[in-house]
Parts: structure tokens; C-alpha cells; sequence
């Protein structure tokens, strides 16, 4: 039991991305499990469009089906990055989600979550279902 916590905590430590989105606010997505679907929501919000495309392909499912049935902490994807002003992820899932997932960049704000004037990074733990 304590060597799957230690892998837990391990695997939460590697998947640990940093961002920096609009203005000076920074963000630290901590995934809540190892899965793909985690993965590529993380990748979304980091606007990393190489990592989205392979985790996709490794997804088999396809973009379309990704853009109408993945949510990510009870987002769905293309929101989510948009959300967190990763303009290229966006623009690329927009391209293949239906009218009413699709998002803009422009139109979201970014909220913050953890409003700390010592800490400048916001550390958002993301689940994906």
C-alpha cells in the first residue's frame, strides 16, 4: 500500500507541469491520476500542441470524440484550455469540436483559484472523466 502511495506521489510529481498564462499569473497542474485522458487535459492547458497531438494518437479514440466527451475537472477539454489562455490547443480543438464545445481564448477569464499574494503560482489539480 505505501509503495503505490510513493508511486502515486511520484507519478503526480513527473506529470507536474508549470504555465505561464495571461499577465504575471502562473499555474502548477498537478495530475490527479497517471491515465491519458489526465494527460491530454494537462497538455491542453499548458498549450503544448505536440504532446496533445501523440497523447491523441495514443488515445485512438480521436480528436473529435476527445473534444465531445472529455472533461477535465468538470470542463470540457476545449474549454479548459481556453480557460487557461493556451491559445494554439484551443484554436487546434476548435477545429474539430462540435459548435457548442467550441471556445475562444478571448471570451474566458482566467479565474484564480489560489489568491495568494506571496505565492505568484496557482497549483490546479486536474482530473479528467
Amino acid at each position: 500500500m505505501r509503495l503505490t502511495h510513493f508511486f502515486t506521489a511520484l507519478i503526480a510529481l513527473t506529470t507536474t507541469l508549470q504555465v505561464a498564462a495571461q499577465g504575471d499569473t502562473k499555474f502548477n497542474f498537478v495530475a490527479q491520476n497517471n491515465s491519458i485522458n489526465t494527460q491530454i487535459c494537462i497538455a491542453s492547458a499548458n498549450n503544448e500542441l505536440i504532446k496533445l497531438r501523440q497523447l491523441i494518437i495514443m488515445d485512438k479514440l480521436g480528436t473529435k470524440d476527445i473534444t465531445k466527451n472529455l472533461f477535465c475537472n468538470n470542463i470540457d477539454v476545449t474549454h479548459f484550455a481556453a480557460l487557461y489562455g493556451a491559445n494554439k490547443t484551443t484554436k487546434y480543438l476548435n477545429r474539430y469540436a462540435p459548435k457548442k464545445f467550441k471556445a475562444s481564448v478571448d471570451d474566458i477569464k482566467i479565474i484564480e483559484l489560489a489568491n495568494n499574494d506571496s505565492s505568484p503560482i496557482n497549483i490546479i489539480v486536474v482530473s479528467s472523466k
